[in-house]
């Protein structure tokens, strides 16, 4: 492992699931690049990220695709242990 380097996951309908090392920075549209890209079955409007809060406590960041791509929505940088669920 490398220094500054942290774990995401990026699970559901993309081509290749699984944990990442990553390095900082790292934006949704990278995670799913990561992960192969979409499936023919994903949702890709209906994507989810579960983050740890302070409490330790999953909390949930709706992220809709095609608002990162028409620039209605911020292209979201995933957090240590973030997992960006594809449905």
């Amino acid at each position: 492992s490398q220094i500054n380097s942290y774990d995401i996951f990026v699970l559901g309908e993309v081509r290749n699931p699984g944990k990442y090392q990553v390095k900082s920075h790292t934006s949704v549209l990278q995670a799913i690049a990561l992960g192969g890209g979409f499936t023919e079955w994903a949702r890709k409007n209906k994507m989810i990220i579960l983050r740890r809060g302070q409490d330790s406590q999953d909390f949930r960041i709706s992220v809709r695709y095609n608002d990162i791509l028409d620039s209605k929505a911020p292209d979201l940088l995933l957090q240590r242990e973030d997992r960006l669920i594809v449905p």
